[in-house]
């Protein structure tokens, strides 16, 4: 799985790596399967989305939101 978090405020690369940890954590305990973990602001998001060299246009392009 791949999975893309939208955070509203760049997060401090402390936090984002904490943040990052519990939720591939709690993820492969509930899906008993390994993911890989995109954060990114929105402003960010935003700036690169149309970008077909990054893994966000595909992500907004044919992901699903949950």
């Amino acid at each position: 799985y791949d999975i893309l978090i939208v955070t509203k405020e760049k997060l401090e690369r402390e936090k984002e790596k904490k943040f990052r940890a519990l939720i591939n954590k709690n993820i492969v305990r509930t899906l008993n399967s390994p993911c890989d973990i995109f954060i990114i602001d929105s402003k960010r998001l935003e700036e690169l989305k149309d970008f077909k060299g990054y893994i966000y246009f595909y992500a907004l392009k044919e992901g699903i939101t949950v």
